[in-house]
């Protein structure tokens, strides 16, 4: 009976767990970050969230493992199934405390890696400058944002490029089509029939031939 009570706590608190890891999205798992910064972070990452619609975690490790630093924070990653959308997209910053040697790392997923990628090691090499780890990690959030928001000011320009081009192709064709219209008009103005007429009081029949610009008249009595 005691054994069921206890399989029955255990199966209790595992959903719990699993909900817990997975609507954080810092892991300071090496303590090396105050409750309270890391509420702040928690705060500023579903800001970016909401903003980015892209997923943001924050990792501290002490793992002392033979497994590199890369390689965890992909199987962190993947683990905990992060990410948003269907393709999992997603930034991670691990700090990783193995064998007393720090080492940091980006992970990314998704549509994030394409928008990160060339920008991690510039990433890196500033986030890196603070021996504050709340720091480092409040930088990262906010790189990540400048990143992808210069990002959108691209994106917002090749729309604007787009909408002029459209207008200059509408011109473009407008103006061919006017230019076709007044050749065609100027054509049937050159090539008037002739055409002949009575002149009133008289026997006389005259005969006018119009072209465009010039104009000839020839005359005749009938006899």
């Amino acid at each position: 009976m005691k054994k069921l009570k206890l399989l029955l706590l255990i199966i209790m608190f595992i959903p719990i767990k699993i909900s817990a890891i997975n609507s954080n999205r810092v892991y300071d798992y090496a303590q090396v970050i105050l409750d309270s910064e890391e509420e702040k972070l928690n705060n500023y990452i579903e800001t970016f969230k909401s903003k980015n619609n892209i997923d943001i975690i924050i990792v501290t490790a002490r793992h002392n493992g033979n497994i590199e630093t890369k390689e965890y924070a992909k199987k962190f990653y993947q683990k905990y199934e992060f990410g948003i959308n269907e393709d999992k997209s997603g930034i991670m910053l691990v700090i990783d405390f193995n064998n007393n040697i720090t080492n940091i790392e980006i992970y990314t997923q998704g549509i994030a890696d394409k928008i990160y990628n060339k920008h991690i090691n510039n990433m890196l090499s500033t986030i890196t400058l603070n021996d504050d780890y709340y720091k480092m990690s409040k930088d990262f959030i906010d790189l990540s944002d400048k990143y992808i928001s210069g990002k959108s000011s691209i994106k917002n320009i090749l729309f604007d490029i787009n909408l002029i081009y459209i207008l200059i192709i509408s011109i473009i064709t407008s103006s061919i089509v006017i230019l076709i219209l007044f050749i065609i008009s100027r054509n049937k103005d050159k090539n008037k029939i002739l055409y002949s007429y009575l002149k009133e009081g008289t026997l006389k029949i005259n005969n006018t031939n119009e072209k465009f610009m010039t104009t000839s008249t020839e005359s005749y009595r009938k006899k």
